[in-house]
């Protein structure tokens, strides 16, 4: 055999990771004499076989919000469709030929690229969005969109894709309708809600089916149903303690009759988190009163104290000692050490402050704690949660919460909203090896960012909207993870308690982000096996059906060769 026909049989049968590349037109704004005016940069990706890292190269140099940005749309995109990126290395390069202004603008079109390249889709070239792309793959606003259109006109575009929500703009006291305004220029301008919407404009197709259903288990109601039952139960009960005395803040007095009402509601509406939520709060403040009523001295306090202390230790060191097999048994563990770390501090505020207010929590957040830990014996589709994958599942939830940190941090000054003393804690629980809490802690600190970022540049009278919007994400989130038979509690009890606190959009805003990131939480773990076998990597039967078929190739070519002969 001759020595190309071994060159074409040693090429046909090397593994082969699929690589690939892309552009598209950014439209971005420069500052010209101290005022902007619309520019558009190109957009290229290559992506090489690796494993997940990414390369950002811009022309000019940007600030460096554009790099963050990139990772998080990246990141987003592969979660949103469930595309296989760990096998790519992911090159991305802007160039433009002046100086743009860096940001988080380009979100939502690095976002479109990266799904396009990944899944081998070609996209409008003609077409092009602004707009930042947020946890659940929701487009948010940005500023510039006038100058924007301006710019894509310029450049020969004929369509703009701009976030729902947007197309009206005030400037010097007159209303734009950005859509007519991009008619009289001769281009399309159309509102978009999420990536899977963007890439049905630029590819045509739907690469995620959007009919979904979120199918309750059961298990979860029964025991979700009977943990809040307990707690309103306690309020009634400590009420009955409380006998005919009167609070006499009229106003405290009154929260108190709201929060019973709500706990009513929501039990009857079949919301139970929410009951056991409000509950837990009117549980808190009859405690409080019952210590007043007992006029106890400061001995007999220090000695409740010290009760409370002792045996949230010890429940403390029983639940460290739980073996955890499912999502639930991983998330109840979290809620429940919560609860007893919460107890912890309010015992330390107490002793600082000497207020029985922080005692009374202490001791029902133990209650609530033992309450929460019904959920260690709800069944589920068991994981390897093994130490060394818990380990990196929470540096990486760590490093994602540090990441979006750094980029709320650019846009807002000062203690308004200082998540770092948040990640400083979640870095002590790491280094202390209960990487378990550390996950849970770390998604919410990084959900708490991710509303942050949702809601920059949104109007307050449209906050009901993008909770609106927020919510079909989560449904859509906990509908998939629920269709792979696993179960996320607290993702679906925060997804519930945020519906129902639409009268407080903004705190209803950050429990949706809670229920989104503690929704998909599987993603971090993989499947225990229901039998022992050997683990094949799926890169093995491309080589074997590559090799194959480069066999097969090479045995055909040679015979052919023969009979020529």
């Amino acid at each position: 055999m001759s020595k190309i026909v071994w060159l074409l049989l040693f090429l046909l049968i090397m593994p082969v990771v699929l690589a690939g590349q892309g552009q598209m037109k950014l439209l971005a704004v420069k500052g010209v004499d101290g005022n902007y005016t619309g520019s558009t940069a190109d957009l290229y990706l290559e992506t090489r076989p690796g494993t997940g890292r990414i390369f950002l190269e811009t022309y000019p140099l940007t600030k460096m919000d554009t790099q963050i940005s990139t990772r998080f749309a990246k990141e987003i995109a592969c979660n949103y469709f469930d595309l296989d990126c760990d096998e790519f290395d992911f090159i991305y390069t802007i160039k433009s030929t002046s100086s743009i202004v860096g940001g988080p603008s380009a979100g939502a079109a690095i976002a479109v690229l990266t799904t396009a390249v990944v899944s081998g889709l070609d996209i409008e070239e003609a077409m092009s969005i602004t707009g930042t792309i947020n946890s659940g793959g929701i487009v948010g606003p940005v500023g510039g969109l006038m100058e924007k259109i301006e710019a894509g006109v310029g450049e020969g575009l004929n369509t703009i894709l701009i976030p729902q929500g947007t197309k009206e703009l005030r400037k010097d006291n007159e209303t734009i309708d950005l859509k007519k305004y991009g008619k009289e220029k001769g281009v399309l301008v159309l509102e978009a809600t999420d990536l899977n919407e963007l890439m049905f404009y630029f590819t045509g197709q739907k690469l995620r089916e959007d009919d979904y259903s979120i199918e309750v288990n059961e298990e979860y109601l029964r025991i979700m149903k009977e943990l809040g039952t307990l707690l309103c139960n306690r309020s009634e009960k400590l009420r009955a303690e409380l006998g005919d005395f009167k609070v006499e803040d009229l106003a405290e007095e009154l929260r108190l009759k709201n929060k019973t009402i709500k706990a009513e509601k929501a039990l009857d509406s079949g919301n139970y988190y929410s009951a056991a939520s409000f509950c837990f709060g009117v549980n808190v403040q009859l405690r409080a009163h019952l210590y007043e009523k007992d006029d106890l001295s400061d001995d007999e306090l220090e000695q409740e104290a010290v009760r409370v202390k002792r045996k949230l230790e010890k429940y403390q060191e029983e639940i460290q000692r739980k073996e955890l097999k499912t999502i639930t048994d991983l998330q109840t563990y979290g809620v429940v050490t919560e609860r007893i770390n919460e107890g912890f501090e309010n015992l330390e505020k107490f002793w600082q402050q000497n207020n029985t207010y922080y005692l009374a929590f202490a001791e029902e957040r133990l209650f609530s704690a033992m309450s929460w830990a019904q959920f260690f014996r709800m069944s589920g589709k068991e994981f390897k949660l093994d130490e060394a994958a818990l380990e990196m599942s929470c540096l990486q939830k760590i490093q994602e919460a540090r990441e979006r940190h750094q980029y709320v941090s650019l846009f807002i000054f000062g203690d308004l909203i200082d998540l770092s003393k948040d990640i400083e804690k979640e870095e002590e629980i790491y280094r202390s090896g209960d990487y378990k809490y550390c996950l849970i802690k770390a998604s919410q600190t990084k959900a708490e960012a991710n509303a942050i970022l949702s809601s920059l540049g949104v109007e307050e009278d449209k906050i009901g909207e993008l909770l609106d919007t927020k919510l079909g994400a989560v449904e859509r989130s906990l509908a998939r993870t629920i269709s792979k038979g696993a179960f996320p509690i607290l993702g679906y009890s925060y997804y519930q308690y945020a519906s129902s606190l639409r009268d407080e959009p903004g705190i209803a805003l950050v429990y949706s982000e809670y229920a989104l990131e503690l929704s998909n939480l599987d993603m971090y773990f993989e499947e225990e096996s229901e039998f022992e076998g050997v683990s094949v990597h799926p890169g093995f039967w491309i080589f074997i059906f590559g090799g194959v078929a480069g066999v097969c190739v090479v045995l055909l070519l040679y015979f052919l060769t023969l009979k020529k002969k």
